[in-house]
């Protein structure tokens, strides 16, 4: 009896020692969050000698960067990253106030990570959105240890300078779908030159056709930058804007006719195009030639040719078509729908008519 009453004491005390144990665990979990966000909170000490410093996901906010594709695989696999190899490269943040926050322009750089300052309202991401966003579904899921990031302060005072670094950096890199480096450069040449995108299209289409009929004009613009002579000769030949667009992409070392040739179309996507690239590993290549279903090339209405280019998608998406074969789908429906097929069977119709 009194060894049975000692194995009860026991197994009490040992569920005691257990529960006891849980509740100083969790209670270190929470002393340990407080301090994080104390030292979040401080203005100082929470970078370390190497400038790193943890902050809260919920003090991140995106930037109007040029990379807006982040798709499903990339988003896993970096996750998986995360959970194997922890975070390798911090975050890069820019910290923002209220009202620069309200202007999206400017910012006053100020270091360090006070709440206390109430001019600094969030921290806007320079470098490490995937990262970023991995981060945030695996806590979604759960793993509460990615509440907090490794990150540093950029050492840039001016988001436009930030936005035309980023943008230098993804295109050496080739980090860019012909969509995101499209709507970049337009972004960039929106920011620095104050060039509506409608009109600077027009613009680069001009010089570009120009500098096909004119030997002279296609050679002054590759040269440029190199002797005055040519710099000259733009200013006699070209409107001011002009010389300013090939200045500027120049800067970023995009060649000119490559990129009127392959890039503007991008511009042109419907939406839900630009969303299946995004969102749906859609290829660009693929993309634009879905667009070409339009009225320029179906005799039916818009609410029908809609529907075909919606249908066409999902076909070349749950099949994965190649880019010949998306072009010979595309070519099919078109001879099949298409104005020409119609003006053939206005002028049957004519011809009977008589």
């Amino acid at each position: 009896m009194v060894r049975q009453s000692t194995k009860v004491k026991d197994k009490f005390r040992d569920r005691f020692s257990t529960t006891k144990s849980v509740q100083q665990e969790t209670t270190k979990v929470k002393e340990l969050k407080e301090k994080i966000k104390e030292l979040e909170n401080s203005s100082s000490v929470a970078e370390t000698s190497t400038g790193k410093f943890l902050i809260s996901l919920d003090r991140i906010e995106p930037s109007k960067q040029c990379r807006q594709t982040f798709t499903e695989s990339v988003i896993q696999k970096r996750m998986q990253s995360l959970s194997r190899e922890g975070q390798l490269d911090p975050l890069v943040l820019v910290p923002v106030s209220e009202t620069e926050a309200l202007s999206d322009r400017k910012y006053q750089h100020t270091r360090g990570i006070s709440s206390g300052n109430p001019s600094i309202s969030a921290y806007q991401i320079e470098d490490g959105e995937v990262t970023f966003r991995a981060a945030k579904r695996l806590v979604e899921q759960g793993d509460t240890q990615w509440e907090y990031l490794e990150a540093v302060l950029s050492n840039i005072e001016d988001l436009d300078t930030i936005h035309f670094r980023t943008l230098l950096h993804h295109l050496h890199s080739e980090g860019l779908n012909p969509l995101d480096r499209a709507e970049s450069i337009f972004a960039e040449i929106n920011l620095q030159l104050q060039i509506e995108t409608e009109i600077a299209v027009k613009l680069l289409r001009n010089i570009v056709y120009r500098s096909g009929q004119d030997i002279a004009l296609a050679e002054a613009i590759a040269n440029y930058h190199l002797d005055e002579k040519y710099q000259e000769y733009l200013r006699q030949q070209l409107e001011t804007e002009q010389i300013k667009l090939i200045t500027l992409l120049n800067r970023l070392q995009v060649e000119l006719g490559s990129f009127v040739k392959n890039d503007l179309a991008m511009l042109a996507l419907t939406k839900n195009l630009k969303t299946a690239i995004r969102k749906r590993e859609l290829p660009c290549h693929q993309a634009k030639i879905i667009n070409t279903l339009s009225s320029k090339t179906l005799a039916i209405n818009e609410e029908e040719i809609e529907q075909i280019r919606n249908e066409v998608l999902e076909h070349v998406l749950v099949n994965q078509l190649s880019v010949g074969k998306t072009r010979k789908y595309v070519s099919e429906i078109i001879e099949a729908n298409g104005k020409k097929n119609l003006s053939l069977v206005i002028k049957l119709s004519k011809t009977i008519s008589k």
